[in-house]
């Protein structure tokens, strides 16, 4: 097992930065988020985004093998970009496994283009390749530089993935976490999307067999080595794109590690979804486990659900609220650092990430629940007050949306808010009570499960979904002032913006104070 933390690598050890130092080399990635994320992130740093072009795909798209008829039009187009003389598909473990027809691709894209179109081989499966370059023989290869790129790229962040914010939630003292990974996805993890403060996540060490045989047996051998040393009780494995498409058992090397007396959990993320989905269906699966053994007698314990650094911020923005709990004799814990022991009184749900499992709750086991992030003194004494109201009462639900329509209305400036949904409709409601009276709550979605999941939180049938480029312009032509995260303030320049860090965007650079 190694060692994943928070630190930037070297840029001269990646070979990006080499392609980058030419005007007019555009590289293409496809694969799962932290493949495109990963130089998605480098770009932004070296202000080459307008070199860089993604493809989103999923990880059906490569199982019916619809990915290689996407990748190729990402490349024909990325091939047509004025000033392009070379094109880079940098190369995924997916691309890899499902054995693309790389040098066709090559080969017709040049007749077809007239550009120059290059596989680069990257990762661990990249280097069992006998076609593999390393990137200074690779870059010999290229023609003498001509041209500069300077179209800008019209796609929109990738946002952190599945695995990276399950990892970001899941931080229960005593336990491990582990990204069953074969390391490629814990760059993009290192370099932004987890936290400093953050200890004993790792990855283990795999060799080829492995992707074909399976990655259960090195995962069970390593894993358990793994608690030995450290002395730790128990651990988190989460998934990503490589063991979810060549079925990996999850289930088996939690077994495994059980019968020898460890706690142990799968999650099953596949790396082409968000965080934001990626916490969801975590909670709701823990939840639905933890209700086998609950004891049913409510005990004076409010959990917090949809809780991670990445996806709510920090956690002193909630200490009004939890301050206010512990006031009234109840101990507060959040899900994915305490294991509850008796169904809790109250579920406080933080972020759209908690609403899945705090309404399967309520169901199944008539846990009152309270969605809301209140922003000014209007919005924390109605909070209480209904804390209070669902304590006595013992069952419901409340939760902080835009209602009153009879407030005056004294400015009309367009308020565009983009970001996490039930933080968003705090700020929103806020505003509203301020006066403004022409506010507009966006946010991206990934995926159709992260659009769903947005759907659901408070207010979530009037939120403008942000799917792309064009979505987008659609905001900004409307907005004057723009709330959203700091990576976002490019595609409104002209625009007024405020800063609202979300981690789902920027990872941890978004926490800094």
């Amino acid at each position: 097992m190694k060692t994943i933390q928070a630190e930037k690598r070297s840029k001269a050890e990646i070979a990006m930065t080499r392609f980058w130092k030419r005007k007019d080399v555009m590289v293409v990635a496809a694969g799962s988020i932290p493949c495109i994320r990963e130089l998605y992130i480098l770009a932004k740093e070296m202000g080459t985004l307008h070199q860089f072009r993604y493809v989103s795909l999923t990880n059906s798209d490569y199982i019916l093998g619809s990915a290689e008829d996407m990748i190729r039009e990402a490349l024909r187009k990325a091939a047509l970009v004025p000033g392009v003389q070379v094109v880079v598909f940098y190369l995924s473990c997916l691309d890899i496994l499902v054995r693309l027809d790389f040098h066709h691709l090559e080969e017709n894209l040049y007749k077809e283009t007239g550009v120059l179109v290059k596989c680069f081989y990257r990762g661990p499966l990249g280097k069992e390749e006998k076609e593999r370059l390393d990137a200074d023989t690779f870059l010999r290869t290229f023609p003498k530089e001509a041209g500069t790129i300077i179209q800008l790229s019209d796609q929109l962040p990738p946002p952190v993935s599945d695995g990276a914010g399950i990892s970001d939630w899941m931080r229960r003292h005593g336990w491990a976490n582990v990204l069953v990974t074969p390391a490629g996805c814990r760059s993009c993890m290192s370099d932004c999307d987890m936290t400093e403060d953050q200890k004993h996540v790792y990855y283990p060490t795999v060799v080829t067999r492995d992707f074909v045989f399976g990655m259960e047996d090195t995962t069970k051998k390593q894993t358990d080595a793994l608690l030995k040393q450290t002395k730790l009780s128990g651990v988190s494995l989460i998934g990503t794109a490589v063991p979810s498409f060549i079925g990996m058992d999850g289930e088996s090397v939690v077994d495994s590690l059980c019968e020898k007396d460890y706690q142990a959990v799968y999650w099953e993320a596949d790396g082409f979804h968000d965080a934001l989905y990626g916490v969801s269906q975590a909670e709701l699966q823990q939840v639905r486990c933890k209700a086998n053994w609950l004891l049913k007698e409510k005990k004076k314990v409010v959990q917090i659900l949809g809780y991670s650094p990445l996806l709510a911020g920090h956690m002193t923005d909630l200490e009004e609220g939890l301050s206010f709990l512990r006031q009234l004799g109840y101990e507060v814990i959040f899900d994915g650092q305490q294991a509850a022991r008796n169904v809790p009184a109250l579920n406080w749900v933080v972020s759209t990430a908690g609403i899945a499992a705090a309404r399967w709750m309520q169901e199944r086991l008539q846990t009152p629940s309270i969605i809301s992030r209140p922003l000014g003194d209007h919005a924390w004494s109605t909070w209480k007050k209904q804390v209070q109201e669902l304590l006595r009462d013992g069952k419901g639900e409340r939760k902080l949306q835009i209602h009153r329509m009879d407030i005056p209305k004294k400015y009309e400036e367009h308020i565009l808010f983009i970001g996490e949904p039930v933080q968003i409709m705090g700020a929103a409601h806020a505003l509203w009570h301020e006066g403004y009276a022409q506010i507009r709550l966006s946010s991206l979605a990934w995926s159709k499960e992260s659009e769903k999941l947005i759907r659901s939180a408070p207010g979530g049938d009037t939120f403008h979904i942000l799917r792309n480029m064009s979505d987008l312009v659609k905001e900004r032509d409307w907005a004057d002032v723009v709330y959203c995260d700091p990576w976002l303030f490019p595609f409104f320049s002209g625009k007024k913006t405020v800063s609202m860090p979300w981690g789902l965007i920027s990872g941890r650079t978004g926490l800094s104070r």
